[in-house]
This record gives C-alpha cells, sequence and structure tokens, in this order.
C-alpha cells in the first residue's frame, strides 16, 4: 500500500490555523461588503437602478460573514457554533432568493440600460465568499 493513499487527520495546530484562515476569509468580505454597501448608502442618487441587487447581496454578506465570524471564533474556543451557522445559512439562502427577486423587479421595471446577466454575475461573488460551512 502507498504511503500516498490514505491522508492522516490534521494535528490540533493545523486545524486551528485553517480556522484562523477562514476568519480572516470571513472578515476580509465582511469589510469588502461593507465598503460596497456604504459606497451605495452614501449617495443613493447616484447608484443605477441595476446596482441594487449588488447592494442587496452586499448587506447579505456582511450579515453572513460577521455570522461565519463569529462561529469560527467559536469552534477556536472549542464551543460547537450549529446555530449559529444555521442561522448563517439560512440568511444565506434569504440572500440568494432577496437578490434574485430584486433582480427580476429590476429586469421587470425594464426602463435600465444595465443587463441582467451583468447584475447577477456582480451579485455573484458577494453570495460565493459567504457561503458559510455546513453546521
Amino acid at each position: 500500500m502507498s504511503r500516498f493513499s490514505r491522508t492522516r487527520p490534521a494535528t490540533g495546530r493545523q486545524r486551528r490555523f485553517f480556522l484562523w484562515v477562514d476568519a480572516g476569509r470571513h472578515l476580509v468580505t465582511a469589510a469588502v461588503s461593507a465598503c460596497v454597501l456604504g459606497l451605495g448608502v452614501a449617495d443613493p442618487d447616484s447608484v443605477p437602478r441595476g446596482f441594487i441587487p449588488v447592494l442587496v447581496a452586499a448587506a447579505v454578506a456582511v450579515l453572513c460573514s460577521v455570522l461565519s465570524t463569529g462561529a469560527v471564533l467559536m469552534m477556536l474556543r472549542d464551543r460547537r457554533p450549529r446555530t449559529v451557522l444555521r442561522t448563517a445559512f439560512a440568511v444565506w439562502c434569504a440572500g440568494i432568493a432577496g437578490t434574485l427577486l430584486v433582480t427580476i423587479a429590476v429586469i421587470a421595471a425594464g426602463d435600465e440600460a444595465f443587463p441582467g446577466v451583468l447584475m447577477v454575475l456582480f451579485a455573484l461573488p458577494f453570495l460565493i465568499f459567504t457561503k458559510p460551512r455546513p453546521a
């Protein structure tokens, strides 16, 4: 049997390192999302109507990233964050549904030259990077 056929379980030190990396990912995503949301809220008259789904996705990303960071910090303290992770997952699912509904509403308004596919492509990274880990 080859020594590469099985993977070794991660040590406690390796697990803690990857948890810190995960916490950093969520913090950076929350910061970037908050900046995008802040720019949109600072001057709402200058925001094109087609950019509203991106702002919805950014708002969900901030909330979901904060919840996920809290869950990771709980894991670092050897606590079980099942409720926090389930809440983060529910927020994430609601955010996807909300972003899609707002996108459909903006497309249905139809007076904007901003393509619907472009709206979804701009909002998608916020929703992908904030997906919480399974509970």
